[in-house]
């Protein structure tokens, strides 16, 4: 929700980065953590109207952790590893975001040039004119209305599926092959995969205001390190048909590449 005019708000959250949670102890002795928050837009959490002001403080900001002060020998026999060139790798998650005006379309191709050595997932989401980018609408019948049945549905009454079409080419590759995406049933079963567990939300709420279209490009689950690999340039491509008419004005397309922070004696070094 958004906090009203003379209100407050008290929030404590994990910051989602991947470094964090690699499932290895972090040596802040040899590497020096600098965190940086970036606010979002106003208009996301506060309520904003007539008459209303958009002054804000932010009080109180605390980092908690858990520290662990190690054997004297052990830091030592790290250091002397961390000097004899050896390096301390951490697995991380790079996330990179496009958007593009669709201008209501009902079909739209989406194209990204972006090499990386692991693609993990790619994540398609939605939002209209009067939607904040908080929202995922869905492209079927965005906006409101209909609200008493299912927004995307595989058997309308006039036997026309309402649900989108989409399909994501890197190179020749077609993902999913043969057919593109067209059920709703498989765009959620895709979210699951590429999540790793079925979320807390129901059918409705997928469909009427969280609707994503995901691709897991794994080979093995959880492990992202098998992901596919685009580094030879491949061009990314992104199909999607059968969108409801002007109701979708943007389209954004997140990208989630695996790579690993070296920590070294010299410095730590993000290799992509």
């Amino acid at each position: 929700g958004k906090i009203g005019p003379s209100s407050k708000a008290t929030v404590l959250h994990k910051l989602h980065l991947s470094v964090f949670n690699s499932k290895k102890i972090l040596p802040c002795r040899f590497m020096p953590l600098d965190l940086e928050l970036t606010v979002a837009p106003l208009a996301d959490w506060l309520a904003t109207g007539s008459g209303f002001s958009t002054n804000y403080r932010l009080n109180n900001i605390r980092c908690m952790y858990d520290q662990l002060t190690l054997d004297e020998g052990v830091s030592n026999s790290l250091y002397s590893s961390l000097l004899a060139n050896r390096t301390l790798s951490l697995p991380i998650i790079q996330c990179f975001q496009i958007s593009q005006a669709t201008n209501g379309a009902t079909s739209y191709d989406f194209t990204v040039g972006r090499a990386f050595s692991r693609l993990s997932e790619v994540w398609v989401s939605f939002s209209g004119a009067t939607q904040t980018n908080t929202n995922f609408v869905c492209p079927a019948l965005p906006g409101g209305g209909g609200e008493e049945a299912p927004v995307v549905t595989d058997n309308a009454l006039d036997g026309t599926p309402w649900c989108p079409t989409v399909r994501l080419s890197i190179g020749g590759k077609n993902i999913p092959d043969p057919a593109p995406a067209d059920s709703a049933p498989l765009h959620y079963y895709n979210m699951v995969q590429a999540l790793g567990y079925s979320p807390n939300i129901t059918r409705d709420d997928y469909f009427r205001d969280s609707f994503a279209v995901c691709f897991d490009l794994k080979r093995v689950r959880f492990d992202h390190g098998s992901a596919l690999s685009t580094r030879s340039g491949d061009q990314i491509r992104i199909t999607v048909k059968n969108m409801g008419q002007g109701g979708v004005d943007m389209m954004h397309v997140t990208l989630f590449a695996y790579g690993a922070c070296a920590v070294r004696e010299s410095g730590c070094v993000l290799l992509n």
